[in-house]
Formats: C-alpha cells, sequence, structure tokens
C-alpha cells in the first residue's frame, strides 16, 4: 500500500530502496553534511569568483575556468593560497600602490556578487532568464562578497544608524531559501527544515521594532488575566489537595510501617531484587545477540542477488550488534556470577588466557575506529603539516623574491586547473546520495554499532594496561625483584600515570612535548619517530612532573591485584554502557515497528535516548580515563623549580603544578560522608585500592560484625580514619579525598570508586542508572 515516487523524479533513482518519508533523519543529517562542506567551500572559493564570471561571459575562451562554477575544498585553497601569495608579492614589488590595485579588485568583486542576486533571490528556484551559477550556500556572498568589497572600492562607512542586524537577518532568510532550493532534496526533511528555518530570519528582518514591542505589551496583558484564572483554579485544587493528601500519606506510612510489609521487604524484595538485577542486562544482550543472528542468518539465505544497498549496510550493522551483544553478555554474566558469589573483588584477569582472549576480541571488534583513527594521525595531520610548511615557505620566497614568485604562481595554478578540468570532463564521477539508499531504521543499527565499536576500542586499551613487563631481549616478565634492581640505577625513577608503567628513566629535558613525535635519523640510516608517550597504554603527559614517582608496593602481587580488579571494573562499567546503547535503543526500533509508528518514529525513539545517552557517558568515560588517584605517598609533588635530576639540563618549559588540586578534607568528602552502605566489603589481608596500605586491624571485625550506621561510624573512629563508600568499598580518609579531588575535575557527578569504578555520589548513581 505505500506510494512509489515516480521514476523520472530527480530525487529517485530507479533501484532505490527507501521512500523519502523514510527517510526523514538521513535526510536531514545529507543536507546537514552538504550546507557544512558548501559553507566551508564557499568561504574559500571566494577569492576565484572573478574567475567564474570570466568563464560565464567568455566560455568559449576559458572553458577551464568552468571547474569553479562548483567550488570544491581543493580548489578553494588553491585559489586563496594563491591570491594571498600574489598579494605578498604585488605588495612588496608596488608598496602604497597596493591600494589602488586592491580597490580595482574590490570592483571585480563586487560585480561578481551583483551578478548572483538574481538568482539568490528568485522567488520560487524556478526557470529564470539570468543563468548565472551562484555559490553553494550564498552566505559568503551576502554576508562578506557583496558588502565589504564595496566599502573598501569606495572608501564608504556605514552611519551608526544603518540596520546592520536587519541585513544579516534577511541574508540568512534568503540563503535558507536558497539552499532549500538547491543544497537539500526536493520535498525532503532537509528542505523543509531550511525553508521554515528562513521564516523567523525573515519575519525578525522586516517587521519594525515597534511592532514586537506592541506585541509585547500586548501578551503581558494577556499573561496577567492567565495568570488570574490560573490563580483561582490552583486555590479551588490546593483547597481539595488540603483535605485528601494527609489521609493518602498517612495511608502510605501506615502501610510501609506494618511489621509484615517491612518483614516482606526484607525477606523477599530485598533477596529477589539483590539476585536478579544483576542478570537482567546479560539476559537481554544475550537476546539481541541470537536475534541479529537470525536476521543475518535471513539475509545470507536470501542471496545477495536480491539484497539492496540498505539491506547490506544493515546486515553489517547487524553483525556488528550481535558480535558485541554476544561478547557482552559473556562479560557481564561472569561478573553478575561473581557477585552472585559474594566476591566483591573479582579477579578474572589474572588468567593470561583470558586477557588475550578478550584483548583480541575487543582489538578485532575496534578496526574500523582503529583504522580511521590512523588515517587522521598517519595521514591528514602529517600532510597538513607538510601543507603548512610549504604554504610557509612559499610565502617568504613570494616576499623575497616576487619578480620570480608572480610568474611560478601564475603557471602553477594554469597546470592544476588544467589537469582538474582534463579530469573532470574525461573520468566525470557518478553523484551519489546517502539519503537515496539508506533508511532511517538502518541509520540507527550503524549509530549503534559505532557506539559499540567505540566502546570495544576503550575495552582494548584498558586491557592494554593489565599487560605485563617483559624484558627486551627475552620477553619474559619481570618480577618485582629485577623492576626494584633496574628502578635503583635511575636518579629519579618515574612510572606511568595511566598504567603504572615502568620504572622510566626521567633524565633530560621535562618538557615532554617538545620532541614528541619527531623524525629522527640513525646512524645506519633509518629513520624513527621521538616517542615521549607510555610504551604499553600510550599515555601522555606533556611535562615529566605529571609522571608520578616510582612505587615499587604497585608492582607487588597484592598492588597488581587491586590494579587488575579495577581494570574489570573499568571494562564491565564500559561494556554495561555499551549494552544499554544497544538494548535500549533497539527495543524502541522493535516498538515502534510493533505499534506502526513508521521507520522515522521509531529512529526518533532510538536516538532519543542515544543523543543523551552518548553526552553522558562522555563525561563519565573522561573522569574513568583519567589516571587512578595517588595518596600523599604516591603523588607527584608540586613543582619547585628546581632542574630534575640527570645529566641535561632543563629547557626552561613551565612546570605544571601538582597532579591534586589543594582541597580541604571537608570539601573533598562532602559527597560520601553522607553515604551509609548495608555493607563494608572488607576480609582479613586486604588493602586500600589507592595507597596499596594496610587498614587497621581492627577494621576486618568491624565490617564482618557491624552493618549499616554502626559500622560507618565505628571505622571513621579508627586511627588512621576509614570511610566507606556508596558501593561498600573502604578507603582511608586521605586517600579518599584524594579519589574525589580526581574525580572533581571532570564532575562531581562522576567521582567513582577507586577500585570497583561504581558512582560515589547520589547524582552519579542515577546517571548510571540509566545510561551506564
Amino acid at each position: 500500500g505505500a506510494k512509489v515516487a515516480p521514476l523520472n523524479s530527480p530525487l529517485v533513482a530507479p533501484t532505490r530502496v527507501c521512500s523519502k518519508m523514510s527517510n526523514l533523519f538521513v535526510d536531514t543529517a545529507v543536507t546537514v553534511q552538504r550546507v557544512l562542506h558548501s559553507g566551508l567551500s564557499d568561504v574559500l572559493c571566494m577569492s576565484s569568483r572573478p574567475l567564474v564570471m570570466l568563464n560565464t561571459f567568455f566560455p568559449e575562451n576559458y572553458p577551464s575556468l568552468s571547474i569553479f562554477r562548483s567550488g570544491g575544498i581543493f580548489l578553494g585553497i588553491m585559489s586563496t593560497g594563491s591570491l594571498t601569495l600574489m598579494s605578498a608579492s604585488l605588495g612588496v614589488l608596488l608598496k602604497e600602490g597596493i591600494l589602488k590595485l586592491g580597490r580595482l579588485v574590490a570592483h571585480a568583486y563586487y560585480l561578481e556578487a551583483i551578478a548572483q542576486l538574481p538568482g539568490l533571490l528568485r522567488p520560487f528556484g524556478g526557470a529564470v532568464p539570468w543563468h548565472y551559477p551562484c555559490s553553494g550556500t550564498g552566505l559568503a556572498t551576502l554576508l562578506f562578497q557583496l558588502p565589504f568589497p564595496l566599502l573598501f572600492a569606495w572608501n564608504i562607512r556605514l552611519p551608526s544608524a544603518f540596520p546592520t542586524d536587519r541585513y544579516v537577518l534577511l541574508a540568512l532568510a534568503t540563503c535558507c531559501r536558497f539552499m532549500s532550493a538547491t543544497l537539500a532534496d526536493a520535498g525532503g526533511a532537509g528542505s523543509r527544515i531550511l525553508y521554515w528555518l528562513a521564516v523567523p530570519f525573515l519575519v525578525f528582518g522586516v517587521i519594525p521594532k515597534q511592532v514586537w514591542l506592541l506585541i509585547g505589551k500586548f501578551a503581558e496583558k494577556c499573561a496577567r488575566i492567565a495568570g488570574r484564572v490560573l490563580s483561582n483554579i490552583s486555590s479551588g485544587v490546593y483547597a481539595i489537595l488540603h483535605l485528601v493528601l494527609p489521609k493518602i500519606r498517612d495511608f502510605v506510612v501506615a502501610t510501609l510501617q506494618h511489621p509484615f510489609t517491612q518483614a516482606f521487604y526484607n525477606r523477599v524484595v530485598v533477596p529477589l531484587w539483590s539476585m536478579s538485577t544483576p542478570w537482567v542486562l546479560p539476559a537481554m544482550t544475550a537476546a539481541i545477540a541470537v536475534t541479529c543472528g537470525a536476521a543475518v542468518k535471513e539475509k545470507v539465505a536470501a542471496g545477495s542477488a536480491t539484497l539492496g544497498q540498505d539491506t547490506l549496510l544493515l546486515g553489517l550493522g547487524q553483525v556488528f550488534c550481535g558480535v558485541t551483544a554476544a561478547l557482552s553478555s559473556s562479560v557481564l554474566a561472569s561478573h553478575a556470577g561473581y557477585q552472585l558469589l559474594g566476591r566483591q573483588r573479582a579477579d578474572p584477569l589474572r588468567q593470561p588466557q583470558v586477557v588475550a582472549t578478550l584483548g583480541g576480541l575487543a582489538h578485532t571488534i575496534s578496526v574500523p575506529w582503529r583504522l580511521a583513527r590512523w588515517l587522521i594521525t598517519t595521514v591528514t595531520a602529517p600532510v597538513a603539516r607538510i601543507f603548512g610548511k610549504f604554504f610557509a615557505h612559499a610565502f617568504k620566497f613570494a616576499v623575497t623574491v616576487p619578480v620570480l614568485s608572480i610568474p611560478l604562481v601564475l603557471l602553477t595554478n594554469v597546470m592544476v586547473i588544467r589537469a582538474v578540468y582534463f579530469r573532470q570532463t574525461q573520468f566525470p564521477l557518478p553523484s551519489f546520495s546517502l539519503s537515496q539508499v539508506v533508511a532511517d531504521p538502518t541509520f540507527a543499527v550503524l549509530l549503534i554499532a559505532g557506539s559499540q565499536i567505540l566502546a570495544y576500542s576503550m575495552v582494548s586499551n584498558i586491557l592494554t594496561k593489565v599487560q605485563s613487563v617483559r624484558h627486551v631481549a627475552t620477553g619474559s616478565a619481570l618480577s618485582e625483584e629485577e623492576l626494584v634492581d633496574i628502578a635503583v640505577t635511575m636518579a629519579e625513577p618515574r612510572m606511568c600515570g595511566s598504567c603504572n608503567f615502568g620504572p622510566v628513566d626521567s633524565r633530560g629535558c621535562s618538557d615532554l612535548a617538545a620532541h614528541h613525535g619527531e623524525v629522527t635519523a640513525g646512524r645506519g640510516g633509518g629513520r624513527g619517530r621521538v616517542s615521549n608517550a607510555c610504551p604499553r597504554c600510550g599515555w601522555f603527559a606533556r611535562s615529566a612532573s605529571l609522571w608520578p614517582r616510582w612505587d615499587s608496593s604497585i608492582h607487588t602481587s597484592a598492588g597488581r591485584a587491586v590494579f587488575r580488579q579495577r581494570a574489570w571494573s573499568e571494562m564491565v562499567l564500559v561494556l554495561r554502557a555499551a549494552s544499554k546503547a544497544l538494548v535500549i535503543p533497539t527495543a524502541m526500533l522493535h516498538l515502534g515497528k510493533a505499534l506502526g509508528l513508521g521507520p522515522s518514529v521509531s529512529t526518533y525513539l532510538a536516538l532519543s535516548y542515544l543523543l543523551p545517552w552518548a553526552v553522558e557517558n562522555a563525561k563519565a568515560m573522561s573522569a574513568l580515563m583519567a589516571p587512578p588517584p595517588r595518596s600523599a605517598r604516591t603523588a607527584v609533588p608540586e613543582a619547585s623549580g628546581a632542574p630534575p635530576a640527570g645529566d641535561d639540563a632543563d629547557c626552561g618549559a613551565e612546570r605544571p603544578q601538582g597532579a591534586l588540586p589543594n582541597i580541604t578534607e571537608s570539601e573533598a568528602l562532602r559527597n560520601i560522608l553522607s553515604a551509609v552502605p548495608d555493607r563494608v566489603f572488607l576480609a582479613g589481608g586486604e588493602v586500600c585500592s589507592v595507597c596499596l596500605d594496610a587498614f587497621p586491624e581492627e577494621a576486618p571485625d568491624i565490617a564482618t560484625f557491624q552493618r549499616g550506621a554502626d559500622a560507618v561510624q565505628a571505622l571513621r573512629s579508627l586511627m588512621p580514619p576509614v570511610v566507606a563508600l556508596r558501593c561498600g568499598h573502604p578507603l582511608h580518609a586521605e586517600c579518599a579525598e584524594s579519589a574525589v579531588a580526581a574525580g572533581a575535575r571532570s564532575s562531581n557527578q562522576h567521582v567513582r570508586c577507586p577500585l570497583c569504578r561504581e558512582p560515589a555520589t547520589v547524582a552519579g548513581a542515577a546517571s548510571a542508572r540509566m545510561f551506564s
């Protein structure tokens, strides 16, 4: 019963697999991408607009200049760079005469902007006698190219009463309407959004200020009348509630305080809730894994001949979702089993096989993310640096040898223009629009799969930190005694602030960012890259003073156990957050399909959770991935200004302050002193997860024989005092201060236990229930 658009429509290809109405979000995303790309292209290509006018009026004489009609970021960079070099050379040659030449060129830019006006202002995008090629968005033309050359060419100063704000609003209205007809697909969501966005710009730009003042006074009178009416209504409602609510409150309080209700809650509800809640998320992710597996199997059985591009992309997203759901379900089920057995300090990562298996799977799943990051860091960033250095040398050459620079720039532009024109005429690229082949549900599934890939890239980084420090030659793991022997040979040994890798020699310049990433040449002719980051986890600090001092106690059996337990808890936290980004949006998609709400509405329901999930977990993960808190014994001291020990002198870089801010104990503990856990998890021989020191001898007995507020008060009265977080894990008061201070850098809402990584505040717990 669905209506099929005619095949001769400019927006529908014969192989299109989804209708326009099912592509609200995809069409909007494509339109936003086109607007951003065209806006950047217009700003960069504004320098070449006179060439467009030259090609338009003399197409037979200058056919190759037609490449500037459609613009492009590459051509924009080339034309802007060439104009900058030519201006620098001419400025050196002409000196004061460059202003006269600049005014003459400004006339050309102004005339070209005037030529674009009929196309930008035509009311409904119909055929008009004037077919001049306009810029992509019109923003650069109306906001920059039209007013500024006019003011510069005739040396005009605008009067103070000139309505600049109204001109800007009218220009924005014109550009929005123009983009709705040119950049967005006709009849699509992006076209409608741009068209209706032009309406408020037009209204605010045309209606005088006095009219708005009259409307404001009228609205104020209406508000006063409505306030009186609502006041009378609310008075009656309040009188009724004043009689009813006390009775309801007394009934509820009496019911909750009844011995049967309390006994039922303590003996039935609490045990069942504690036993069942850890298994809910693993069960739901396992169900999604089965569902995705069945869907992919059905697509494979159907054969590739019957699958369209939308179905293939949907199947790819389902493969990633199914694999990650199965793996997340296994990990979360294991963690739930540890909780059911009463092991609050789970340490499954002590088995190298578990680390290797999980690390290999996480590494494989995160391949798309690592590939994208490699393209940015290894390809895009070096190319940008090379281009920047080339342009700096070219500008210096243009100023130094202007007579030779001008013909070289012109010759280079002619060669590039002819090459691009030859490619466009002989090897044209086919046009492609994502909104024509991808439906909104597929778009949502791909976003869900992307969240899983990012989560498993974090899991891969967490598992990398658990790897043992090994000997370079033999590859065997180094023991605590061997690490201590290595540290003794160093003047000031340090360790990684994230994974505790060390000892690391801190001799030399303390400014680690000065030479980080430089390419060096070896004696044998080979080339290498300097890296001042941690060789195990990649953690980087700009100064050597931010690397904590070496602490051998971290590499004892107890210290390594605490570090593995923390890594396991971090991995579980990441996978719980990823599972909620998988379960809830998928449920929304299925709910919308079951209720017949339509693909776009179902996608809206899914995205309504994904967007706040992304914002909230970005804050939580930044706090989670920060260096762990350290006690005063292992924290980096504040810089004293003295040069570091070593053979080389300091380069004079500014030393940052200590890793922890100076805050009082009351300020640091304000979010956790109010916590009263039902049980404190502390057994004999266990150590503080921050300083790795033992607790007072009385602490295990207090945790074993006392509960709730009694245990909390007894632990705080010890020397040194011990506090219990909301999760039940104890810390020394000084270590809790360090933990809260470290977490408060991002947000007090995301202060977490250093061991199990559960929220330590009420706001953090509420956020975690919903998102992580």
